[in-house]
């Protein structure tokens, strides 16, 4: 520590004076010129040290510079050379030669003419004076040069010590630690690098340059013999490992320094854990009088890339070998070929719109040439939007584009020439149309064979240009009359509610209430404009004619300010068909959007929950019957009975005898009448009517006409058939399915 203490207060020192002093505090630079590799249990040469003035005049008579080497080197041979270029006329070259014997035994120089004297004290430590120095003042600097020409590295050195050398000076002289050798305790060892790396992808390629240099002579040991080559592979190996989806194919190896090029072989064979291996075989040993060996390769590789990961690629330097150390070497970096998406910078479009304008789409080069020609790329839209204007890119480095498909989502480009470099493509003007339930995103997915993976990218956030409140309220099955609260619909775009549809004719906005669920027709609701300057035809407001479930309302003049319409007085019936859970009202029409012609009807409407619909509580059964797949008997309230045709299984739908079904729910004969000529049966039960014709998938429930999913059909002996769901849903009543029986329980509350 006290070194470091001197060094910064001479640095403190040299900066804080003026330069007019500066050569007063100067000292001198110690530099070690080279550093030998050392062989433990060796005689062998150290680094050169080079002590000189920095400035002129620095070191004075009496300074002193002491000179210290570690326990485990013994000095046997030094010489000091001085250059001629210093003012004192007895200056000799090797001043000094001291040999083993003057380490050995305490030699003392006394001062003379000499510019420096030396004691030694033992085989590490020795000291130098200064004597003399010009009597002029002069502009040349004193240096001088200590050559450890021989020393004894002795056996308890340890592999991968520094050797270092203390310089502790007095006067001009500087106190240093510098490092004169390393050792290497056991064949002195080898360092592995890799000096380059290289770009692979999936088509394979070239590693970098692996340099394999020995610490010392004689550190790779003789790993092969001339009756069996491939020895290199079971003792004192050498071996460079690949990462996993990487194998070597060919090396290319160049030895020297004590190596000579037939040296030096390979092998390459897999390890048992599957990865390709590069076995190094060592024909012959380097000496002494060789020097140390070093080995230069590269090596070709192809790339399996189901396995290889993108990122870089290793070489693991091992092996059984004395001489091998260790080491991991970055050799290459695996690129997957293909392009990627860059980020856009997302724009804002208006769901329901057309021609809304998009971000722009970047396109970049993973590797040069991977815009080759004939590759492609494709993008395709969410679902509800739709290409209006294709993007297009004016450096034309992909041809225009064109549809797939029908459905509007998806485009192709094609590259029509080799694109020179690694540039991007930008695509810029392009625009879509937007069903009203467009998703708040559009992100497009990038596809296409330019592409290694799919990718995908936001080029437009989209607007809703009306909110839906509502108050949920709990409404019944089977009930008339029931309030719910109002519906709130505000613009949150100026002008959202168009006064005329693409066709100029008037445009109407459309609530409507899903299946089952009618508005009461003697308390319409009550509509109008409660904000803003939007005008409706509040006197041309009704229900749909052909039904009770659509409430349209015309509008006169679109609003230049952003609006809110208030329905109020909203009264329902709901009948028992009406499954448990929310209740959705649909907000659409030609005044909402200008693209119900693109998209189907689901994805032109906003949806708001207006009600629940909350389990009913348990009722008395009045009626059981239970009915077994192609049996012809049934069960009724506990007593069997026969029926003329059995049920039967069709399209995942059990279907039954609508008769037996009726008679299951406490109907009697006359309570179920046929109309042959019309193959129309009417059910009548508690003041509710019932008809199903044969081959219609309707069903008139009290006037009003329900949709189901199933056709009536006739069987012999000419019974109407129909799935025993809608069959007893339209008469209240309840039906379960036990799947192991194969038995449909009907029950009547």
């Amino acid at each position: 520590m006290r070194y470091k203490v001197l060094i910064l207060f001479a640095f403190y020192m040299l900066f804080s004076l003026s330069i007019g002093n500066q050569s007063a505090f100067a000292s001198t630079v110690n530099k070690v010129l080279n550093v030998p590799t050392i062989k433990s249990a060796t005689t062998t040469s150290l680094g050169t040290l080079m002590i000189k003035e920095e400035y002129p005049m620095t070191l004075k008579k009496g300074d002193i510079l002491c000179v210290n080497l570690p326990s485990y080197i013994a000095m046997k041979q030094v010489h000091i050379d001085f250059f001629y270029d210093y003012d004192v006329t007895t200056v000799n070259s090797a001043v000094y030669s001291l040999s083993a014997n003057d380490f050995k035994n305490m030699t003392c120089f006394s001062d003379n003419d000499n510019i420096l004297s030396m004691q030694v004290e033992n085989e590490q430590n020795f000291t130098l004076k200064i004597n003399k120095i010009p009597e002029n003042s002069t502009a040349k600097t004193f240096r001088f040069y200590i050559y450890f020409d021989s020393v004894t590295c002795k056996i308890k050195a340890t592999d991968g010590d520094e050797t270092k050398v203390i310089l502790d000076g007095s006067g001009g002289f500087s106190s240093d630690t510098q490092t004169i050798a390393k050792v290497y305790a056991y064949g002195n060892g080898t360092t592995a690098s890799a000096i380059s790396s290289e770009t692979l992808t999936d088509l394979g390629g070239e590693t970098g340059t692996i340099v394999i240099k020995e610490n010392g002579p004689g550190a790779l040991e003789i790993n092969t013999d001339t009756s069996d080559p491939d020895n290199c592979k079971e003792q004192k190996t050498v071996k460079l490992v690949l990462s996993a989806g990487v194998s070597w194919t060919s090396a290319n190896i160049i030895a020297t320094g004590g190596f000579t090029n037939s040296d030096i072989g390979y092998l390459i064979d897999v390890d048992s854990s599957g990865r390709s291996v590069l076995y190094l075989q060592i024909n012959n040993k380097t000496t002494d009088a060789t020097g140390s060996g070093r080995i230069t390769l590269t090596g070709e590789v192809d790339v399996d890339s189901s396995i290889a990961q993108p990122g870089e690629i290793y070489a693991y330097y091992e092996g059984s070998n004395p001489g091998v150390s260790t080491a991991t070497l970055t050799v290459a970096t695996f690129k997957m070929p293909g392009c990627k998406v860059g980020n856009s910078t997302p724009t804002e479009v208006i769901a329901g719109h057309k021609d809304q304008a998009i971000g722009d789409i970047i396109i970049m080069q993973g590797l040069t040439g991977d815009l080759t020609s004939g590759r492609t790329v494709t993008f395709t839209l969410p679902e509800g939007v739709k290409w209006r204007s294709y993007p297009t890119n004016n450096a034309k480095m992909l041809d225009q584009a064109t549809p797939v498909g029908s459905d509007g989502r998806t485009i192709k480009y094609t590259v029509p020439f080799p694109q020179p470099g690694s540039s991007s493509c930008i695509l810029r003007n392009g625009s879509v149309d937007l069903a009203f339930d467009a998703p708040s995103q559009i992100e497009i997915t990038v596809g296409g064979s330019v592409f290694s993976t799919e990718g995908k990218t936001i080029v437009a956030n989209v607007i809703t240009p009306i909110k839906l409140t509502a108050s949920e309220t709990d409404i019944f099955v089977g009930k008339q009359k029931q309030a719910v609260g109002d519906l709130i619909i505000n613009e949150t775009v100026a002008g959202t509610l168009r006064a005329l549809d693409r066709n100029q004719s008037r445009a109407v906005l459309e609530i409507m209430l899903p299946p089952g669920v009618t508005f009461n027709k003697d308390n319409p609701p009550v509509v109008k404009v409660t904000d803003g300057d939007l005008v409706l035809f509040t006197d041309q407001v009704g229900l749909d004619s052909e039904n009770q479930r659509t409430l349209l309302i015309p509008v006169s003049k679109s609003s230049s300010v952003s609006s809110t319409i208030e329905i109020s007085n909203v009264i329902l019936d709901v009948n028992r068909m009406v499954p448990e859970g929310s209740v959705k009202v649909e907000v659409g029409g030609t005044a909402l959007t200008e693209t119900d012609d693109l998209f189907n009807g689901s994805q032109n409407f906003l949806k708001a929950v207006i009600a629940n619909c909350p389990t009913a509580a348990p009722q008395e059964i009045k009626t059981k019957a239970i009915f077994t797949i192609d049996s012809n008997s049934y069960e009724f309230n506990d007593k069997k009975y026969d029926m003329d045709v059995a049920p039967y299984i069709k399209n995942d739908r059990t279907y039954g005898p609508v008769r037996y079904i009726a008679y299951a729910l406490g109907l009697n004969e006359q309570d179920v009448q046929w109309d042959a000529s019309s193959q129309t049966v009417t059910l009548m039960h508690g003041g509710r009517v019932v008809q199903m014709k044969a081959g219609q998938p309707t069903m008139l429930v009290q006037g009003t006409e329900i949709s189901i999913d199933a056709e009536p059909e006739i069987i012999e002996p000419g019974r109407l058939m129909l799935p025993y769901r809608w069959a007893a849903s339209a008469l209240n009543g309840n039906i379960t399915w036990d799947a192991d029986k194969k038995q449909v329980t009907v029950q009547n509350y």
